[in-house]
């Protein structure tokens, strides 16, 4: 944004749509939705949004007690039937989940819990120990 030509209200509205939609989004889309003729300074801001949108997991460092597991997260498919069952299935993927986790004490009640600062998440393609 910073010595940028493009008003900031372009770069909110080219955030918010990078950011509201599940599946990628591409510059030629954005500049349609910004209703902008040029594609090259739209072409620029989307990739800096994206190199800023990349570059903040190295800010964030799990520390002190990790804990780690495996998750079975639902996705969409295309084709609903002839699909497996099970832990196999074509609606779900694989997911390693690590979680930083803190305990914390209450003073008054001296009971423990257990709190969760930042976590991790990325697709694995299968349960085997070389992937993990």
């Amino acid at each position: 944004m910073e010595n940028s030509n493009l008003p900031i209200r372009t770069w909110l509205l080219a955030m918010t749509f990078n950011t509201a939609t599940k599946k990628g989004f591409s510059a030629s889309e954005l500049q349609r939705q910004l209703g902008m003729k040029r594609y090259e300074p739209v072409f620029r801001m989307y990739h800096k949004l994206r190199k800023v949108m990349g570059k903040r997991d190295d800010i964030y460092r799990l520390e002190d007690m990790v804990e780690y597991d495996e998750a079975f997260v639902g996705k969409a498919t295309k084709s609903p039937n002839k699909l497996k069952r099970g832990r196999g299935s074509q609606k779900r993927s694989i997911v390693a989940v690590m979680a930083e986790s803190t305990v914390l004490e209450d003073l008054e009640t001296g009971k423990s819990n257990k709190s969760c600062r930042y976590f991790k998440m990325k697709k694995i393609k299968n349960l085997e120990a070389k992937t993990a």
